[in-house]
């Protein structure tokens, strides 16, 4: 409704399908003003006692009339919901809903009102800085080493929209809700103006696994068991969100073709992208097969890779961790094909010491998805999300980070020496940040 409350501010056009300009105005009064049915209902009656000098009647009488114009509205800009059906772990059938993603790049860079913020450039800031500088500067996504990386692989003519996704699902398991929300923003706007209220799609809406009431084979199940059968639900409904949502961009990969609101007779061809997804800690672990750091190897290298972070600390991406996996797929391949004692038994071996590896890196042994994008990394192009770290959530890897020390260190006393050495920075520094000042100190 926010993205068809910024076409509506541009007044009756004649792009509009077949809808009385006065309804149009009275409409946009509705929404702008995010009135009720009982509200609605009121209003219209109270207009319809009013003495009208337009030509135009209004032709809006309950709110049933105005759900059928917004329909109508957004119909014509492609901006519906359609529901795709995602099969759960248990074979059950459940119903996400998600507008076309192409029709939203296209509702974004159509509107007159955002043109002269728009930014379709990757470029390195300041100019001439060079890529190595360090007077280098990362003001935006467009500045990034992938962002510029990606655009330059994108098809001749067409330019990238980034968009981040905000996908909280915590959700799932502390309300009693049945759908979470996805919203997409805008990445080539200005950051001033990006996580703004108007700014923000309600894109879609994701299913949430509630535990089955009246179900007799889930009643029959130990606690540890139900959690368990939860779990793999959840699990499984997030790969098949996910699964969705990347066949969405996939879908209009070549580009979609987007008038220029400033020049109406000109065109551009855009590639809709999801550049970030945004997600909190303990999802971020399950999106990519990690055990504590979706970023680096540091959560499986404990002692040791706190006492030498520089050299055995990586980060992850993309390429080195599915070569590793097809590594490990053709040593279980070769162990159960290979005939002769000697080789299996070599081939066994090698298999489980890739595992291992796996094992100390931190990662589950888990083909992702997200390997298979074109213009982003699985583990480079994700992120905790703002909110989380605004509302203080970011203190789950506070908590990792000591935790990490404390088995860094030989004994209790020595992680109390520690804590007394360092109490009054570490509470200097964290009332530093204002996300976070007083939530830990």
């Amino acid at each position: 409704m926010e993205a068809l409350l910024q076409q509506l501010s541009r007044g009756p056009t004649d792009s509009w399908p077949n809808v009385n300009p006065r309804d149009l105005q009275f409409f946009r009064h509705i929404v702008r003003s995010g009135l009720s049915a009982p509200q609605v209902r009121d209003l219209m009656v109270d207009e319809h006692q009013l003495t009208r000098r337009e030509p135009s009647p209004l032709t809006l009488h309950g709110m049933a009339d105005v759900d059928k114009m917004a329909f109508r509205l957004l119909d014509h800009m492609g901006l519906r919901l359609q529901p795709h059906t995602i099969q759960t772990a248990s074979g059950a059938s459940v119903v996400m809903l998600l507008m076309d993603v192409g029709a939203i790049t296209k509702a974004w860079f159509e509107d007159v009102s955002l043109a002269q913020f728009q930014d379709l450039i990757a470029r390195v800031e300041p100019p001439g800085s060079g890529e190595n500088s360090p007077l280098r500067l990362f003001s935006s996504m467009l500045t990034a080493d992938w962002f510029r990386e990606a655009s330059r692989k994108a098809l001749p003519g067409t330019r990238l929209n980034a968009m981040s996704l905000f996908w909280d699902a915590t959700v799932s398991s502390s309300s009693g809700a049945t759908y979470c929300p996805l919203m997409l923003f805008n990445n080539n706007v200005l950051l001033s103006m990006r996580y703004k209220r108007e700014q923000i799609f309600i894109a879609g809406f994701a299913p949430i696994i509630r535990p089955p009431v009246g179900n007799a084979s889930y009643a029959g199940m130990s606690p540890t068991k139900r959690a368990a059968w939860l779990k793999l639900e959840r699990d499984s409904v997030e790969q098949g969100v996910l699964q969705i949502l990347r066949q969405g961009f996939e879908h209009h990969s070549t580009g979609i073709v987007c008038a220029d609101p400033t020049a109406p007779s000109t065109s551009m061809i855009l590639v809709p992208v999801l550049a970030c997804i945004q997600v909190d800690h303990p999802q971020h672990m399950k999106l990519v097969a990690a055990k504590q750091c979706g970023f680096c190897n540091v959560g499986g290298l404990g002692k040791r890779g706190l006492a030498a972070f520089e050299v055995a600390v990586s980060l992850r991406n993309t390429t080195d961790v599915s070569n590793a996996f097809k590594r490990v797929q053709r040593a279980v391949e070769q162990q159960s094909s290979i005939g002769d004692r000697v080789a299996k038994r070599d081939a066994k071996t090698e298999a489980q010491r890739l595992k291992q590896q796996f094992e100390r890196d931190g990662l589950h042994i888990t083909k992702l998805q997200q390997w298979d994008d074109q213009h982003t990394d699985a583990y480079q192009n994700i992120g905790l999300s703002p909110l989380h770290i605004l509302k203080g959530v970011y203190k789950d890897m506070v908590q990792w980070s000591l935790q990490a020390i404390y088995n860094r260190l030989d004994t209790e006393n020595d992680w109390r020496r520690w804590l007394a050495r360092i109490d009054r920075v570490v509470v200097r520094e964290l009332a530093a940040f204002p996300s976070i000042k007083g939530r830990f100190v």
